[in-house]
């Protein structure tokens, strides 16, 4: 699967039996639940644990939001103007911490006038895990 960009984390949300993998993932083709479909397909194919956590527990733990186009380059601009060295201008893949996962969700939001598309549109979060 290929996406423009992307992070993800482990998180705890209201109403779900286990932690949820959310995944923000800027994909200017495709809605958040093909990308959710998709990817809990691809784990269960591909990854024996995932596939066995699944029949156990018989609930699909990804969520997916997606991120307006441009999210991550504003994200790396904010970061630049800032004065970040190169090294520190992305945001981590996995397990970003609060305030840049809210960096990230407000700037979708100011690129889209709108809160992001997607299976949640602001985290949920019991905190990360």
């Amino acid at each position: 699967m290929r996406f423009v960009d992307w992070t993800a984390r482990k998180e705890t949300v209201a109403g779900h039996r286990a932690p949820i993998l959310h995944a923000y993932v800027e994909d200017h083709s495709r809605a958040a639940s093909e990308i959710s479909e998709a990817l809990h397909a691809a784990l269960i194919a591909t990854n024996e644990e995932y596939a066995s956590f699944y029949e156990i527990m018989g609930t699909d733990p990804i969520v997916v939001t997606s991120l307006t186009p441009g999210t991550f380059q504003g994200y790396m601009e904010e970061k630049q103007a800032e004065g970040a060295d190169l090294g520190h201008l992305k945001p981590p893949r996995m397990q970003p911490t609060d305030q840049v996962l809210d960096r990230l969700l407000t700037m979708s939001e100011t690129l889209s006038g709108d809160k992001p598309n997607g299976s949640a549109s602001r985290r949920s979060s019991a905190g990360v895990h």
